[in-house]
C-alpha cells in the first residue's frame, strides 16, 4: 500500500542572495493544425511552435503558458470558422490542461527524485506483522523496480519501522 510520495530533494529560495531557478517546462505533443491554432490565439508563442514542420511535435511550455492557453481557447472557440479549427482548439485545451495537471502534485516531482513509501503487512498472522519501507526508483523509464526485476540499477530500500 503506497502511503504517498515525497521528494528526496527540497529546494528553498527564501533569501535575496539566492537566484530563482528558471521556470520548468512541460512537454505537450501537438499536431501541425493544433500548433497553428495556438499561434493564432497566443501570437507570442508562434516562434517556438515549429509551424513549418509537419506531423506531431513536442513543444515545451511553462506553467504560466499552460494556464493562458486554455483561457484563450475558451475565448476563441465560439468564433472558430470551421469544425476542424474547433476540434483543434478543443484538443489543445485538453492537452494543455493535462500538462498543467502533470505540473502539480506528484507530476511536479522529477521521476529521479521520487521516493515511494509502503507499509507491508503479512496476511493471516496474529498479531499483525508489518514493516514500512521507502523505495527510491532509479529506473531510466521511471518504473518502480521490484525485487525480481532490479535490472542494471538497484533501487534503494530503506527500512522505516
Amino acid at each position: 500500500m503506497c502511503h504517498g510520495c515525497v521528494s528526496r530533494v527540497s529546494m528553498a529560495y527564501g533569501t535575496d542572495s539566492e537566484t530563482m531557478p528558471a521556470p520548468q517546462h512541460y512537454p505537450v505533443r501537438l499536431t501541425q493544425a493544433q500548433r497553428k491554432v495556438v499561434a493564432e490565439i497566443v501570437p507570442d508563442l508562434a516562434d517556438r511552435l515549429k509551424l513549418d514542420e509537419p506531423d506531431q511535435r513536442t513543444i515545451e511550455f511553462t506553467v504560466t503558458e499552460l494556464k493562458i492557453i486554455p483561457k484563450q481557447v475558451a475565448a476563441s472557440l465560439r468564433h472558430a470558422s470551421t469544425g476542424m479549427k474547433r476540434n483543434s482548439l478543443r484538443h489543445v485545451a485538453d492537452l494543455t490542461v493535462q500538462a498543467l495537471d502533470r505540473s502539480q502534485g506528484i507530476g511536479a516531482v522529477p521521476v529521479a527524485e521520487r521516493l515511494y513509501q509502503f507499509k507491508i503487512i503479512l496476511k493471516d498472522i496474529a498479531p499483525p506483522i508489518w514493516r514500512g519501507i521507502q523505495v527510491a526508483c532509479y529506473d531510466k523509464g521511471g518504473k518502480l523496480l521490484g525485487s525480481k526485476s532490479w535490472g542494471d540499477s538497484q533501487p534503494m530500500f530503506r527500512k522505516l519501522w
